[in-house]
C-alpha cells in the first residue's frame, strides 16, 4: 500500500491510499539493490523497501531495470517511434515488463524459466 499523507493523532491515520504490487515499485520506484541472504535474496528500493526473491528473480528485475533505464534515457535523448517488434530489445523489455505488471500474480517456475529464456535474448541483443 502506498499513501500520500500519514498523520499521527490519536492512531494512525492514511491519506490517498491505494495497494500496488512490487513490480511497478521495483521498475519505476528509486535504486534498486539486490543483496544476499540465507533464505535468497533481497531486492531494496532506495535502501529501505524490501522484498524477498531468489537469486534469479533478483538477477532478472535488476536486468529487466538496467535495460528500462537504458531505454528511457535513449528515448530521451533520441526521440522516435518505440520499436515493439518481439525481436527487438526495446520491444522484448516493455513486453516483458508489462506482462509482469499487468499480471499481478506469483510467477511459476515455468514463468520464470520463460523469462528467463526471453532475458538471455534481452542480454545477447544488448
Amino acid at each position: 500500500m502506498i499513501y500520500h499523507l500519514k498523520l499521527k493523532t490519536n492512531g494512525v491515520n492514511l491519506f490517498d491510499t491505494t495497494s500496488i504490487s512490487p513490480f511497478p515499485l521495483l521498475f519505476f520506484g528509486g535504486k534498486i539493490t539486490v543483496k544476499s541472504d540465507p533464505s535468497g535474496d533481497v531486492i531494496y528500493i532506495d535502501e529501505h523497501i524490501d522484498f524477498h526473491a531468489s537469486s534469479r528473480c533478483a538477477e532478472l528485475v535488476q536486468n529487466l531495470r538496467k535495460e528500462l533505464d537504458y531505454i528511457l534515457e535513449y528515448r530521451i535523448t533520441h526521440p522516435g517511434v518505440t520499436n515493439w517488434a518481439p525481436t527487438s530489445t526495446e520491444g522484448a523489455v516493455l513486453r516483458a515488463i508489462i506482462g509482469l505488471i499487468t499480471k499481478e500474480v506469483c510467477m511459476t517456475a515455468e514463468d520464470w524459466s520463460a523469462l528467463a529464456e526471453k532475458e538471455d535474448v534481452i542480454t545477447s541483443n544488448s
